[in-house]
Order: C-alpha cells, then structure tokens, then sequence
C-alpha cells in the first residue's frame, strides 16, 4: 500500500485524465486518505466528469475542471496553484489510435509537451506522467507516443526549473474502460465465444486500486528523471479466458463446461505483440531494483548518470536489477492462480461480474 501520509506534503494535485479509469481511482484514493488539501480532476470528458463530480462532491478537496490538455493556457492558469501534477490524460486504445494516429499524437505528445510547459511556467513542485509497456520497443502509433512521452518528461529535467519530473510505467489495467476483462464479460453475457486473439500471449495485469496505489507511491518517491516500473503478476491469455469462464460458472453466467466453443481466436490486432516489455535491454545497465519496483535512472545524464546529486544520494546503494522485465521471462499463474487473482482484482475494484 502507498504511505500516503508523505503525499500530504503536496497539498494540492491535478490529475489529468482524471474522469479516466485510473484517474478516477487516483482522485478517489487522495480524497479518501485526506491527505490532501485540494485534488482537481481534470478531463475533457464531459460525462465522464459530470457523473464523477455528482459522487464525490462531497470531499471539500474535491474539484474539477473541463479541460483539454491542448489548452496551453487554461493549463497553466489550473496548474497555478498546485503542487503535484499526475498527467494520466492520453489516447491509449492500441486499435483506434492506429486509425486516428494525428489524433494521438496530438494528445500523447502535444498535450505532453503542453503539461510541462505550463508546469513549469506555474511553478509546480512535481509532475508524474503515467506511461505503459507499449512505450518499450513500440510496435503501434500508441506505444511510440507514449515513449516521446517518457522522453520528454525525462528530459524536462534540464531545463531550468525547480519542477521535478519523472514517470511511471505499467501494464494493464483490469476492468479499466476497453480491457479484457469487460469484453470477456459481455461476450459471455451475450452467449457469444469469447474472442481470443493468441492463447499463447502473456500480459502483465493489476487491478485500478494497485494502479492507483503505485503511481501516488511513485509520485512520493520521485527526485527527478526516474522511470519507475511495477512488478506485477503475469496472465498467459489462454489461462486467463478459462479462469474468467469458471468464474462466471459460479455466478451461474455459464451454464457449459470451458471448451473450444466457448472462445474464439481471431488473430493479434495491428500493432499488438504476443508479450509485453516493462524494461527494454538498453535499460538494465541503469535500472535499480526496490522491491516493489524497479527505477531505471535517467541516460540524458550523459555517461554519468549519477550528474545528479539527488539521484545519486537516492539510489547509489541499491541492487542493480539482474534481467529485462519481460512477460514472456516471467512465470505467469495457472488457471487456478488466475481465478484467485481475478476475484481479489473484483474485490479491490468493486467489480460486479454480473454488471461490468
């Protein structure tokens, strides 16, 4: 669990995208803990953010504003009086940004380039931006927007400001908006076969609450050009459709044993890959292993990645980190993990497997 009772020395944090799924969990878990005096929601969602506000309107801390990260200026006016920005706002559905690529990457690195900007012109103490697995040796428009992202970010740091920046990077995210785990349950709801792109294809999962959790843990951690990458289990898809099917078994969804009429493959999406990389190999001669996660510190240092004294004095001591974060390296659950691992991501999240 996140020590939130260090964020509370940033009184006053937007998030961006933060009618999103996991926006909307990270607001929800600030104004739960109290450890903050204001959280402003940004989005530019309307609905989104309209039914969010009916919920939580009555935190004092809560706010919201409907805005789009392209709006340099009504950024900067927002982010004037707050400390900590954690920029999830972006396109990130792999199929539909490879439709529309102009539109992601005006979203993914304009409106990026727009967060630091106007952190910077703001005096904001820290920025944390929310990356992805797709962001390591990208194969789609999403994955490559979201590395430029990181990039960028990483690099805010030269410049000359007092505003620290850093990311953090994770894999999927279950029962967020167009996962798995909603299409799975609509299909079986629908009395449809489950579509399986590769039963072969490893995923790192968590649920919205570790998400959350890990990216406010990640914000607290930060000294400035870190990327922080979470550990997290690995689900083969395959296992994870049998696992899902004797669950809605048990919720009487299903009324057949798990076969091969119960799914049906249909091929890897353009730009999609079997596996999924949270570390690439040019990344382990810098990365540090803190347990829960690994950092990989920064290479825009130059050969000395340590021309940072904070950095240095943070990380210095640590184990170097053995191997790439790969899904394919890692061990991934049985059907019988899987399922366990499933009703506890319901429980955090408040899943009902016969609503979502």
């Amino acid at each position: 669990m996140a020590d939130m009772t260090r964020v509370n020395i940033l009184n006053r944090v937007c998030v961006t995208g933060g009618a999103g799924t996991c926006g909307n969990r990270i607001v929800e878990s600030l104004l739960k803990k109290g450890a903050t005096e204001q959280v402003i929601s940004l989005d530019n969602n309307e609905s989104s953010l309209f039914f969010q506000r009916e919920r939580l309107k009555r935190y004092k801390a809560y706010s919201c504003s409907m805005t789009d990260i392209l709006n340099s200026i009504e950024l900067e006016r927002i982010f004037s009086n707050v400390d900590l920005v954690i920029h999830c706002a972006a396109y990130k559905n792999v199929p539909m940004c490879e439709l529309s690529p102009n539109s992601c990457v005006d979203i993914n690195i304009r409106g990026t380039e727009n967060i630091i900007s106007a952190s910077i012109q703001a005096g904001v103490s820290k920025v944390l931006f929310t990356s992805t697995d797709k962001a390591v040796n990208p194969t789609n428009i999403m994955g490559a927007s979201k590395l430029v992202g990181e990039r960028l970010v990483i690099a805010a740091n030269l410049l000359k400001s007092n505003t620290v920046f850093a990311a953090t990077r994770f894999g999927n995210v279950l029962g967020s908006s167009g996962s798995v785990l909603q299409l799975f349950a609509r299909q079986v709801r629908q009395k449809l076969p489950m579509t399986i792109t590769d039963p072969n294809m490893t995923r790192f999962m968590m649920s919205q609450l570790q998400a959350a959790e890990l990216v406010l843990e990640s914000a607290d951690k930060a000294v400035g050009g870190e990327i922080y990458i979470t550990k997290m289990p690995v689900l083969n898809i395959g296992k994870f459709a049998e696992a899902f099917y004797q669950l809605c078994s048990e919720h009487s969804l299903v009324s057949s044993e798990y076969g091969s009429d119960s799914y049906e493959i249909v091929g890897a999406r353009p730009g999609e890959k079997s596996y999924e990389e949270l570390m690439s190999p040019d990344e382990l001669s810098r990365s540090k292993d803190l347990g829960k996660f690994f950092v990989v510190l920064p290479k825009v240092y130059g050969d000395n990645m340590y021309a940072d004294t904070n950095l240095k004095n943070t990380y210095n001591s640590l184990q170097n980190a053995q191997k790439i974060y790969n899904s394919h390296e890692e061990a991934y659950l049985d059907v019988t993990q899987t399922k366990e691992y499933l009703e506890s991501i319901l429980s955090d999240d408040s899943i009902d497997i016969n609503t979502i």
